[in-house]
């Protein structure tokens, strides 16, 4: 039963591969490397900074004077076009 499972996904690994012209085994397993890498590494890297930047988040409410404090660096800045 496992030689023929495997047969059969030998065929659709080689219809995949011929019905794009420029992938080969090569690439592809170099594909399917990377994206492994960035699954092992990425990911749990990502729920990291999630996590921390959930649990040490200081929330401040913002008002519009925030919002537009740094505004007034834009009247000193150069025009390049004119």
């Amino acid at each position: 039963m496992s030689m023929i499972a495997f047969r059969k996904c030998q065929k659709e690994f080689s219809e995949i591969l011929t019905s794009s012209s420029n992938l080969n085994p090569s690439r592809f397993f170099r594909l399917m490397a990377l994206a492994g890498t960035e699954v092992l590494f990425g990911v749990p890297f990502a729920i990291t900074v999630i996590v921390i930047n959930a649990t040490h988040a200081d929330i401040v409410p913002l008002d519009w004077s925030d919002v537009h404090r740094s505004t007034i660096l834009c009247l000193y800045c150069p025009r390049f076009c004119t």
